[in-house]
């Protein structure tokens, strides 16, 4: 859904930023994650995956962005491809492939001839991505109500009154 989409793209971000910020972080939509591979046809090649479960890529980069995300590693950190895949026992393709992700979802920045380190924010640009946060999931409330169920609303109310519980 859009609101996912939306807000899994703005969450590793806002989450690295969040000791910046005042308050608690919002709670984002509950992503049911990627869907399964569909099954093999006659058609498909014979090396094709059996069973569906997330690539090597797909695990260096969980535990990659969980790692930046909980400040294992810190701003302006280098990034050495060697080293990860020595520690998350992989080739270094995989680690690419995932740092390549997590360039593009700003977590990384790549160097030439330095390579990968991970990426800082400037209070301006928490600032910035706050505030559009801000109108997106206003606007994205706007669309999603009018087509929540009678079950997907007084779920949302308990969790509205939860968190105010805990302010």
């Amino acid at each position: 859904c859009v609101g996912c989409a939306a807000y899994c793209i703005l969450d590793p971000i806002y989450k690295r930023l969040d000791p910046i910020r005042d308050g608690p972080a919002p709670a984002g939509p509950q992503c049911v994650g990627p869907q399964p591979a569909p099954a093999m046809t006659a058609k498909q090649p014979a090396l094709a995956r059996t069973t569906p479960g997330p690539s090597a890529a797909d695990q260096v980069y969980e535990a990659l962005h969980r790692a930046i995300i909980s400040g294992q590693f810190k701003d302006g950190e280098p990034l050495r491809q060697e080293e990860l895949a020595r520690q998350l026992h992989t080739s270094r393709i995989p680690v690419r492939e995932a740092l390549n992700r997590l360039e593009q979802h700003g977590l990384v920045q790549i160097k030439r001839y330095h390579g990968y380190t991970v990426a800082g924010h400037s209070r301006d640009e928490v600032e910035e991505l706050c505030r559009f946060r801000a109108l997106l999931e206003g606007e994205l409330i706007l669309t999603a109500v009018p087509r929540l169920g009678a079950a997907a609303l007084a779920e949302a109310k308990k969790r509205c009154q939860a968190f105010a519980r805990e302010s």
